[in-house]
């Protein structure tokens, strides 16, 4: 199933409302569970954006997070928005058990 995934419709991130299409396409092809681990997936990567404008506001100057996150899963498949997400969240694990053991 996953290398069906990979294959599938790709997210567009070019703006919101290519972003709401190619969502629209691919949710068609996922099941209920796949649509949810989706939502939370995109939940997670705009977390991630931000992070990464709070880290890096120079970068990100004049950037929304919407605008953040769309440029980070442009071009995504499914497959690969899961494991951007679940990349994300190890990263983030890793570096606060870093930062909690270091404090000790």
């Amino acid at each position: 199933m996953l290398l069906l995934s990979a294959c599938g419709p790709k997210i567009s991130g070019k703006d919101e409302q290519s972003f709401k299409t190619s969502r629209a396409k691919m949710e068609k092809k996922l099941d209920a569970n796949e649509k949810e681990n989706l939502e939370k997936a995109f939940r997670l990567i705009a977390v991630k954006a931000m992070k990464e404008k709070w880290n890096s506001p120079e970068k990100y100057k004049g950037k929304s997070f919407d605008e953040i996150s769309m440029e980070m899963i442009d071009g995504k498949s499914y497959s690969a928005i899961i494991s951007f997400a679940e990349d994300f969240l190890a990263a983030d694990r890793d570096e606060k058990i870093i930062k909690k053991t270091s404090r000790d």
